[in-house]
């Protein structure tokens, strides 16, 4: 693995973890902290990162939002959303948006073969997921991810969640200008953004964004 610096806000490094030989298999991405209040998902990649053996083929952002995070706070210092504005004209890029649709090529070819972004939903004690693939019903890899989390925390029954429809934990193809949405359209073939239960004890979170990663890595297309 190789370390680079995608570029930096307010003198915070946005970080991209990538393998060393990308073209020996699937490629995949892995993503946490776009939002800066949602730490669950960065302490679990730096777990991964520091005590699992590492998959050549699997990538990490391992913070996208810095700023966000050194303030805990949703949104970064300048009160942009970094999840929002990268397609279909739906909302602003912010800075760390920027620095990312710079590096589009790259983090593109890193998720050719899935993107996996770990959020959090700081009001909930049920886990939730978005994700894309490309059928009308949730397939093989949005339901292993809901089961993967619902060993360790509740999953939200189905239910109207933000004007969305869930079903068994999962929203698809909700096309918000997501990053995960930009990338399933720039030819990932499934990407998701779990939604770990705030409301729940970190320790829990971080176990199912662990296990998260290692269900995503291990994925059988």
């Amino acid at each position: 693995m190789r370390v680079e610096i995608l570029g930096e806000v307010d003198g915070y490094p946005i970080l991209f973890v990538n393998s060393r030989n990308p073209k020996s298999g699937a490629s995949r991405l892995v993503a946490g902290g776009f939002h800066g209040n949602e730490p669950a998902g960065v302490l679990a990649i730096l777990i991964y990162l520091e005590s699992e053996r590492l998959d050549p083929n699997l990538s990490f952002l391992p913070l996208v939002n810095p700023t966000g995070m050194f303030i805990n706070t949703r949104n970064n210092v300048y009160k942009q959303d970094p999840n929002r504005g990268y397609c279909h004209k739906m909302g602003n890029l912010s800075k760390e948006g920027e620095i990312l649709m710079n590096s589009s090529n790259k983090l593109v070819e890193a998720s050719v073969d899935g993107f996996l972004s770990l959020h959090e939903d700081i009001d909930l004690k049920q886990f939730y997921l978005y994700s894309f693939e490309k059928a009308s019903e949730p397939g093989d890899f949005s339901k292993s991810l809901a089961l993967t989390a619902g060993k360790l925390c509740p999953v939200l029954p189905n239910s109207n969640l933000y004007g969305d429809n869930v079903e068994s934990g999962i929203i698809l193809n909700e096309c918000d200008g997501s990053f995960e949405d930009y990338l399933f359209h720039s030819g990932s073939v499934r990407t998701a953004c779990t939604e770990s239960p705030g409301a729940l004890a970190l320790d829990v979170r971080i176990k199912a964004n662990i296990a998260l990663i290692k269900a995503f890595s291990s994925f059988e297309q």
